[in-house]
């Protein structure tokens, strides 16, 4: 029996000996299933929107907070993939 490892290996050299078309036929074909996987694994979960203004402090959240809060990556953490 072939390892997880060797099967992907095998499908991979199998692949790369397709077209890009029929390569990107693949991955449209695969994406669709990773989200019938999502869309499954979301019905089963439980829970309950806030309520608007139930949990208002007394300062409101303005613009600039959400930008202070926002992520943003360095040049050195992106070159680093």
């Amino acid at each position: 029996m072939l390892s997880d490892t060797q099967v992907f290996e095998k499908v991979m050299f199998d692949i790369k000996r397709l077209s890009p078309e029929k390569r990107l036929l693949i991955i449209k074909l695969t994406s669709e299933t990773l989200l019938e996987t999502t869309k499954q694994s979301n019905t089963n979960l439980n829970f309950t929107l806030l309520p608007y203004g139930k949990y208002r402090g007394e300062k409101t959240t303005s613009l600039e907070d959400f930008k202070i809060a926002q992520w943003q990556p360095t040049d050195e953490y992106l070159n680093s993939f």
